[in-house]
């Protein structure tokens, strides 16, 4: 009884850690098939758990970034080291949101064939974030271009101006030094 208890503990433990993660989680088999998904990547695709296991994850990424998705395997298969993309994910709904996929392979043992552990994480907040620094950025950088060129006009309108006075100048001063004494 003790020992089922300890179980039932670790259990909970596992269930609460791997379930309730702040992030998805999910594992493929290296053909991309979901192996298993914790509650929150169920969640945040808006679908039960049991309807993701063993379907493939690409039917979930918007087909424009499909390429991503398999670059990223190929990337993760050839170099067998973390990996990092940015990509959409489309909800049951219909609902689309940018997720970033960050994975590693568990190795290959004699009983388990290689499997992809994926953490997806919904950064839809952060990109909306850059689009926008990156819009204010391309402004600033229009109205320093645009202010730039207004100061070069200037400048040059100041320059002519101040030739315009020397030559004034100079004129007044021969025509000072011809006129008649009084």
């Amino acid at each position: 009884i003790r020992y089922q208890q300890e179980l039932f503990r670790l259990q909970r433990k596992y269930s609460d850690l791997y379930d309730f993660a702040p992030v998805g989680y999910i594992t493929l088999n290296p053909k991309g098939r979901i192996l298993e998904a914790n509650l929150t990547f169920a969640d945040m695709m808006s679908i039960e758990k049991i309807h993701l296991i063993d379907h493939p994850f690409s039917t979930h990424i918007v087909s424009e970034d499909q390429e991503i998705y398999f670059h990223h395997l190929r990337n993760l298969s050839d170099f067998k080291t973390r990996k990092v993309c940015r990509l959409r994910l489309q909800k049951k709904d219909g609902t689309v949101f940018h997720a970033q996929l960050e994975s590693i392979i568990s190795s290959a043992d004699g009983e388990n064939p290689e499997q992809y552990r994926t953490i997806v994480m919904d950064v839809s907040e952060r990109h909306r974030m850059e689009t926008a620094l990156a819009k204010n950025s391309e402004n600033l950088k229009e109205l320093v271009d645009q202010r730039t060129i207004e100061l070069q006009q200037r400048i040059v309108r100041h320059q002519q101006t101040e030739k315009d006075l020397k030559e004034s100048q100079e004129l007044f001063s021969l025509f000072m030094d011809y006129l008649p004494a009084l």
